[in-house]
């Protein structure tokens, strides 16, 4: 297993960490059970006090962290702003519904290897303007370093998508 960090955060935003998993196919009804099992964590108030309940055997990334076969750390706010928001408002219908099938839940997407192959063409084949980059960029009012980072993103989500092959699939953790 491996762990790489890319980008940082931008200085003007609380972190965040998009985390990057590589998983074998023949693992996926593991993946389906740990996210169905996973550990939850709730609070409920009584009349003095607040009891914690705690359901579940291990949290979902924690699962992920020992069932993967590659592991990669990216800037989650990078990830969110580029793919989620700037690539996702000019998709074209198809591919906006193949990215809703692709969420397990608030914070998990699961990408299955046809559905990658699919996303790493797209990406390829539509390199981000460098114009409504900058516009994007400047709407946010990041820095302008920020274009470069997003440039970075593109290529990390292309070569990420790629490196998903037919005996794997590829989830995405994203921490607040």
């Amino acid at each position: 297993m491996f762990v790489k960090r890319i980008l940082p955060a931008p200085q003007n935003q609380m972190s965040s960490i998009a985390n990057f998993y590589i998983l074998p196919e023949a693992g996926r009804g593991k993946f389906a059970d740990a996210q169905r099992n996973q550990k939850t964590v709730t609070y409920k108030r009584g009349l003095f006090s607040t009891k914690e309940i705690v359901t579940g055997d291990r949290f979902l990334w924690e699962y992920l962290d020992s069932a993967t076969t590659g592991k990669t750390e990216f800037s989650g706010f990078a990830f969110i702003d580029y793919l989620l928001t700037f690539v996702a408002a000019s998709l074209p219908e198809d591919f906006k519904i193949a990215l809703r099938s692709a969420v397990v839940d608030d914070h998990y997407f699961a990408f299955s290897t046809d559905l990658a192959s699919k996303f790493a063409e797209y990406l390829r084949s539509h390199p981000p303007d460098a114009n409504a980059l900058q516009a994007f960029v400047a709407e946010g009012n990041a820095d302008e370093e920020y274009v470069g980072t997003l440039r970075e993103t593109h290529d990390f989500l292309v070569s990420w998508f790629e490196s998903i092959d037919r005996n794997s699939f590829g989830v995405i953790h994203i921490t607040f």
